[in-house]
């Protein structure tokens, strides 16, 4: 299997840079924002006259937050469901609401994206810690 990391070190500080550290609910999810400006480089070519946050940065974002909170760096093993209801565009600010289930060697992870009290998308992957 590829041991590369997910998230490239530049990456990681421009992540680092939007998203707010995660909180733990009372119920045990962990909750984040960020607000994407439009001048977030992913929105260059994507696209470039109505431009969106990309699917997969959903699930980046996601991963970066739970590496933030629980100290370690994670591998994707697989990404099992991914509902995309409503784009997310320039300037709206995103809550991410992250539910985690540790298994003997992965982690289950489940990621609700709203704005505006819209659900934007709703993902579902599996996760490995890297050594």
């Amino acid at each position: 299997m590829n041991d590369r990391k997910i998230i490239d070190p530049s990456m990681r500080e421009m992540l680092k840079s939007i998203l707010a550290p995660a909180q733990e609910s009372p119920s045990g999810e962990l909750i984040s924002k960020a607000t994407f400006a439009n001048s977030f480089p992913v929105f260059r070519g994507h696209f470039p006259d109505h431009p969106i946050l990309p699917g997969f940065f959903h699930i980046l974002c996601t991963i970066h937050i739970l590496e933030e909170y629980k100290q370690t760096r994670y591998r994707l093993l697989e990404i099992q469901q991914c509902r995309f209801k409503s784009p997310i565009s320039p300037g709206e600010t995103v809550t991410f609401l992250i539910r985690t289930e540790s298994r003997e060697k992965e982690t289950l992870v489940s990621c609700q994206l709203t704005a505006s009290s819209e659900k934007k998308s709703s993902l579902r992957f599996r996760l490995i810690k890297m050594p």
